[in-house]
């Protein structure tokens, strides 16, 4: 009695038709572009995941930004400085600009001040200030268009809450203003701004 030999070869060429299909599978979903609420999708293909690409992090105001300790290179610099005016974003603008602001030594704290009350103060300002670029008392000042130095203080008169202020510091007659932005460290939120001096848009 003759036995039917198995087709070796045809069993063969079946497992790898199927491994093919598997990778083929694999690569096309790896490839795919990532959705459009994703926060990868919200960054430019071309920048890098570093320090600067950074920028464009949902929560950059509580993890870089609320910082005055960054990297300092001339790469770094040199890319800060054309973000801070090239970027399409105003708010990405905001944000390179308040690291220039760092780097250059201008960001300041009042003596005493808890490194966490500075940190938060900075993250929840900033933050609010990216939601309210068009409101009138912030236009008038256009925070994302430049500053030079950033100031954490108390006011005499009000010993609760913590004031950022941030300003563009130059003799007369060039462009001298700011904005003054009240933080409530017990709510966690900004309760009052003030804009003063030169005024960019009316």
């Amino acid at each position: 009695m003759n036995r039917k030999q198995p087709n070796y070869r045809a069993t063969l060429l079946a497992v790898g038709l199927l491994l093919t299909a598997a990778w083929v599978a694999a690569r096309a979903s790896a490839d795919a572009p990532a959705p459009a609420g994703s926060s990868s999708a919200s960054v430019p293909s071309t920048v890098p995941t570093t320090f600067i690409g950074s920028l464009w992090a949902d929560d950059f105001w509580t993890t870089t930004g609320n910082s005055a300790d960054h990297p300092q290179d001339e790469a770094t610099l040199t890319e800060l400085r054309r973000l801070s005016v090239a970027a399409d974003r105003p708010a990405v603008r905001l944000r390179a600009i308040k690291l220039l602001c760092d780097l250059k030594g201008n960001s300041r704290f009042a003596a005493g001040m808890k490194k966490d009350d500075a940190a938060q103060a900075v993250a929840v300002a900033f933050s609010w200030l990216e939601g309210h670029l068009a409101d009138p008392e912030v236009a008038k000042y256009a925070p994302e268009a430049g500053f030079t130095h950033m100031t954490l203080s108390r006011m005499s008169d009000d010993n609760r809450g913590i004031w950022v202020l941030i300003e563009t510091s130059a003799l007369p007659p060039a462009f001298n203003g700011g904005l003054n932005i009240r933080f409530d460290p017990k709510t966690g939120t900004v309760t009052k701004v003030k804009q003063w001096g030169s005024v960019r848009a009316k």
